[in-house]
Formats: C-alpha cells, sequence, structure tokens
C-alpha cells in the first residue's frame, strides 16, 4: 500500500460505513471496497500542469528537488520587476543530481529569456538535456517577475485553473481504468489525495466544484489532504 492508499483508507474508515478492504479482487480495480458495494479508486493529486490532456510532469519526487531550487532562483529577478509576470512550469525533467552549476545556468536561461522576450508565448525554454520549462504570462503581479508552479502563494484564480485541469484529466484516465470492471459495483467513488497543500478558500472550491460537471464513469469525486481531511466532494 503506497503512501496516497494508507491516507485514503484512513480517510475511508473516518466514515464508518463498514469495513474498508484493499484491493478486493487483487491487482486491478477497485483500490478499495467499502461495504462490498461501493468501489473506490485513488490518485495522488499532483502539482502538475497539462497541455490539452497529455501531463507535462515528471515524478513528484524529483519534481519537488526541482522545485526548491527553480523558486530561489525566481526569486532572484523580483528587483528587476517590470509590469510583467510570467508563470513557470516544467515541460520536462529526468532525474537528475541538484548541482550549483545547474542553478547558475538556470538563472542565465532565465535571465536570456527576458531580454529576448518578444510575446512569443508560451515559450519553452530548454535548461539543459534534463529540464525544460514552459512559460506562460501572468496579469500583472506587483514586484514578481517569475512566478513557479512550485510556489505555494500563486494567485487564487490560477490554482483553480492547474486543479481544474489536474481533476478533469484524471477523471478521464481513471475512467478508462474502471470501465470493464464498472458491472461489478454499485457505486464507484474516485479519491484523490491532495499532496500539494494549495490552500483554498469555501469561495475558490466552490468554483471548482461547479465547473467539474462531468464526473466520467464515476458517481462521486472526493478530494482529501495529506492529513485524510476532506477538501471537496463533489
Amino acid at each position: 500500500m503506497n503512501r496516497e492508499e494508507k491516507v485514503a483508507k484512513k480517510y475511508l474508515e473516518q466514515q464508518n460505513l463498514g469495513v474498508v478492504v484493499f484491493e478486493p479482487d487483487g491487482n486491478i480495480a477497485p483500490d478499495f471496497a467499502l461495504s462490498k458495494n461501493i468501489a473506490i479508486e485513488v490518485r495522488r493529486l499532483n502539482r502538475s500542469l497539462f497541455i490539452g490532456e497529455d501531463e507535462v510532469i515528471s515524478e513528484e519526487e524529483i519534481y519537488i528537488k526541482f522545485s526548491a531550487m527553480l523558486n530561489d532562483v525566481a526569486k532572484n529577478f523580483d528587483a528587476t520587476y517590470d509590469n510583467k509576470t510570467f508563470f513557470i512550469g516544467i515541460e520536462h525533467i529526468t532525474p537528475f543530481k541538484p548541482k550549483k552549476s545547474i542553478k547558475k545556468h538556470l538563472e542565465d536561461k532565465l535571465t536570456d529569456f527576458l531580454n529576448s522576450y518578444r510575446g512569443n508565448l508560451p515559450f519553452r525554454l530548454k535548461i539543459n538535456k534534463d529540464i525544460e520549462l514552459i512559460i506562460f504570462e501572468l496579469q500583472p503581479i506587483a514586484g514578481r517577475v517569475f512566478v513557479p508552479i512550485a510556489t505555494m502563494h500563486l494567485p487564487a484564480p490560477v490554482i483553480v485553473d492547474l486543479y481544474n485541469e489536474n481533476i478533469k484529466n484524471y477523471i478521464a484516465e481513471k475512467s478508462r481504468k474502471i470501465q470493464r470492471y464498472k458491472y461489478k459495483y454499485s457505486e464507484w467513488w474516485w479519491l484523490l489525495v491532495d499532496m500539494a497543500k494549495w490552500d483554498l478558500d469555501l469561495y475558490e472550491l466552490g468554483k471548482i466544484k461547479s465547473s467539474i460537471i462531468d464526473l466520467g464513469l464515476f458517481d462521486s469525486v472526493v478530494v482529501i489532504d495529506h492529513e485524510a481531511n476532506l477538501i471537496l466532494k463533489i
């Protein structure tokens, strides 16, 4: 049982709806069964960026290592703010060992981008053979030149949009996975464990909930945090 499955199990047990069984049918969907008639599929809600339906982020562990470096470098540009703010996402990243030379190279590449920027966005910025970034322009945020996807204090509309794209894309993926097993259970839940720790208020959560109209083959979508607390239910 992986980390998110352990968190999901804790949440399900807290609902007091019956016995929680892990992988009731073996190593196929669903991940859990509740009261024998409710099937639950689990997935981690990553800090992901999507282009169309393609997820363009590597494993969370690699991403977290790089995100701290990216955030540090981004702050170095704030003193040069000139009424333009850019969002930085990760287009491609493969395993690498963080080095000071990578950090300096990243700063040089972002400087080159600013010096040559002519409005041609989104812009893919190749840092080296392991790292490629994608850059979009945001509404100006005073004092911020670059806002990395890893930053936990993104403007609320940006977070809501990222959250929506994650959920909508994962619904399609998970629905395909459960299609052949759908008949076995009368009800299917899709449980997302949000490890990103985004801080959204009730209004923002309401916007996310109202925008998710198509639940695919699921009867309910539940999002919980890393401590098994309910964030939202659709």
